[in-house]
């Protein structure tokens, strides 16, 4: 891959936090771990992990961090997927394995976890899905954790979820159409007047709903019609 030639640079330091973005999905369209729907994938996890911090803000898990990572959930997207070397069916795939660790062990996305959560499912993705692998040292290295906390991460998740790493193609097609929807619904905010952000999330309940739950409540965890 030609993107593989580049270094990867070290992550922010916690004083580079910034709580906007940085970086735009611009700079990896040319990517071939690009997939299309990472901007949606983005928008989910981040309102939901906004979300969960103001309605379950004592939550906490074995995966939390002392502080939130410097850097945003979209931009931790970008170094993945430019960083990441792998196929773009691994970031639908990754969403999948979120929402069964919350069904599995109630783990809830949170600013401290959300990163590391996020790192460690993109890992067990990449494994079930790709032929081309590279250490978990690297991919540690562009997740911002050592490679100790990566392997002691991705047993625990691992165990969490039972060992449940298989995901069909009518399972997989149908987070991707739910994620085009939520795609879509991003283009038509983006084309209003007054756009919102994805961390300030104006909507009401009922426009919530769709299959990739991600600790959403469970009356809204059905499937869009």
């Amino acid at each position: 891959m030609g993107e593989g030639k580049e270094v990867c640079e070290p992550m922010l330091s916690p004083e580079g936090w910034r709580p906007r973005s940085r970086r735009s999905f611009k700079e990896v369209l040319g990517c071939q771990a690009y997939h299309e729907c990472l901007p949606a994938v983005a928008d989910l996890i981040s309102s939901v992990t906004s979300r969960n911090a103001k309605t379950r803000p004592s939550s906490s898990s074995p995966f939390d961090g002392t502080r939130p990572a410097p850097i945003s959930v979209k931009d931790f997207l970008v170094r993945m997927c430019k960083y990441g070397h792998c196929s773009p069916s691994t970031f639908i795939t990754m969403v999948v394995y979120l929402d069964r660790l919350n069904a599995s062990a109630d783990i809830h996305l949170s600013p401290l976890n959300v990163h590391r959560l996020m790192l460690v499912a993109f890992v067990l993705s990449v494994k079930s899905r790709d032929d081309t692998l590279f250490s978990n040292a690297h991919y540690a290295f562009v997740g911002g954790i050592t490679v100790a906390e990566l392997n002691s991460f991705e047993r625990l998740f691992l165990n969490m979820i039972n060992f449940d790493l298989w995901t069909g193609p009518a399972e997989h097609e149908t987070y991707v159409t739910q994620l085009h929807l939520r795609l879509d619904r991003l283009r038509t905010r983006a084309s209003t007047s007054q756009p919102t952000s994805p961390l300030r999330d104006q909507r009401t309940p009922q426009q919530h709903v769709d299959c990739c739950t991600l600790t959403l409540p469970a009356e809204l965890q059905a499937v869009s019609p």
